[in-house]
């Protein structure tokens, strides 16, 4: 697996709207700085919101014509319940690097959402190459927002959550706001000269023809804990292993304000090893990890979907 950088996170979403705040221009911007305290703005009130859709993604709304400085900032909330800035995060929409002359400020306008690129801890967040093992210090995050003319008064979002990995991250991603989930059989192989059509592909190997199932609330549930479990995985190694049957899972799920996104999972029996792939727009974050500490719960899931299917073997 690709480097290890230490950064911040852990998510659960927790509702709520951005809160506009006052902070005292004396106070430092530097990394790991304690907040000091703050006064509400009332007329800013309303300015501008900070929706979360996502584990590390949001989207922002504004009320009235709104400037924003460029770059914000994740702030980590301490075992003392203090807020201190760890991070800086730039406000884009895509994987290109910014113009050396590129605007101070952002503007928001109130007929149009801006979605943001999202974070997950790494530098690269979802433009990198191949999937990027970090890992994160774990506890209470939120995003926050400055306005560019006065950057004494900013917009706080909603705090969450985050695992201890970027890869954890991932699979949190993956869990989240799902509506549907169809699963799959697999071939063993990914063709070199694949001609077989991308919908009929999950990460590359082809879906056995008649093999799709739609999974019931019950199993999509079972499918969505597995997935958020902390201590199942192992996020940190690759290992050797003799490759087993492989199933396919693609998980749907409405973003708000975006639209529709769809994740890819391939689950591979005999590496008890999982391989994610993110949709975010028309990006694509890829993940892998192992999962032999929680192997019988997903025979448990795959025998729940395909009930008529053996699990042992490398054939169908």
């Amino acid at each position: 697996m690709v480097g290890r950088n230490n950064a911040l996170a852990r998510l659960i979403l927790l509702a709520g709207c951005a809160t506009p705040q006052r902070e005292p221009a004396s106070e430092s911007a530097g990394g790991g700085t304690p907040e000091a305290p703050v006064t509400s703005v009332t007329a800013a009130s309303h300015a501008l919101r900070i929706i979360p859709v996502a584990p590390g993604r949001f989207v922002l709304q504004a009320a009235v014509p709104t400037q924003v400085l460029a770059t914000a900032s994740i702030q980590y909330r301490s075992p003392g319940g203090q807020w201190s800035r760890p991070a800086s995060y730039e406000l884009r929409e895509s994987c290109a690097a910014p113009a050396a002359a590129a605007a101070k400020c952002l503007e928001m306008l109130p007929d149009k959402s801006f979605a943001p690129l999202s974070w997950n801890g790494s530098s690269c967040r979802p433009c990198c190459d191949s999937d990027e093992y970090t890992e994160l210090q774990p506890g209470e995050y939120r995003f926050a927002i400055a306005a560019c003319d006065d950057p004494g008064v900013r917009w706080e979002g909603p705090s969450f959550e985050v695992p201890g990995t970027t890869v954890a991250f991932e699979r949190w991603r993956a869990a989240s706001n799902v509506r549907k989930v169809s699963g799959f059989q697999l071939e063993l192989d990914r063709p070199q000269n694949a001609k077989v059509p991308v919908e009929e592909r999950i990460f590359g190997y082809p879906i056995i023809p008649g093999s799709e199932v739609r999974l019931s609330e019950a199993s999509v549930s079972a499918l969505v804990d597995w997935l958020r479990d902390p201590k199942g995985f192992i996020d940190n190694e690759t290992q050797r292993c003799f490759p087993g049957k492989k199933f396919g899972f693609r998980l749907d799920r409405s973003v708000q304000e975006v639209g529709h996104e769809q994740t890819e999972v391939v689950i591979d029996i005999g590496c008890s090893s999982i391989l994610i792939n993110n949709q975010e727009g028309a990006l694509h974050a890829k993940s892998y990890s192992g999962f032999g500490d929680s192997r019988q719960r997903m025979r448990e899931i795959l025998r729940q979907v395909m009930p008529g299917v053996r699990l042992n073997g490398r054939t169908r």
